[in-house]
């Protein structure tokens, strides 16, 4: 179901997982730190919470996709056809064929979802944590 009650609980629960695991792991962090890698649960897979640049291999946009794939948060707003595409191969980060009759709705929410989630992940690395990660998050945020 695409309704923005859905989006928002699916929002706080990857960004409350995402805090989590930034918790877990920003121990040994500093200014000077240049990779900020995390292991989950959600794959064997490492992730960089820095990386937004668009590749998408070990990015915090696949570990934002795995958390909602591994929880089942797709499952809430797409349908079986769609779910499985998703199937298909768990772990590359999915988006919807640009050809499909729901392409902007399902487009534009689940972009809602990405951007919203890794805001909090900068804001809460620069605030939270004390890392200035604005030159690695500036282009995809527009700061």
């Amino acid at each position: 179901m695409l309704n923005n009650f859905v989006k928002h609980s699916i929002i706080r629960f990857v960004t409350q997982e995402l805090t989590t695991i930034l918790d877990e792991n920003s121990g040994g962090w500093s200014s000077t730190t240049v990779h900020y890698k995390v292991n989950t649960k959600f794959s064997d897979d490492s992730f960089y919470m820095n990386k937004v640049d668009g590749s998408f291999d070990e990015s915090l946009h696949m570990l934002i996709h795995r958390i909602m794939y591994v929880e089942k948060h797709y499952l809430r707003f797409l349908d079986s056809e769609l779910m499985n595409e998703v199937e298909e191969d768990p772990h590359s980060r999915w988006w919807v064929d640009s050809g499909h009759k729901d392409y902007d709705l399902i487009s534009d929410f689940l972009s809602d979802i990405y951007y919203d989630c890794i805001v909090n992940v900068y804001e809460y690395l620069t605030n939270k944590v004390g890392i200035d990660v604005k030159e690695e998050f500036k282009d995809y945020l527009d700061l």
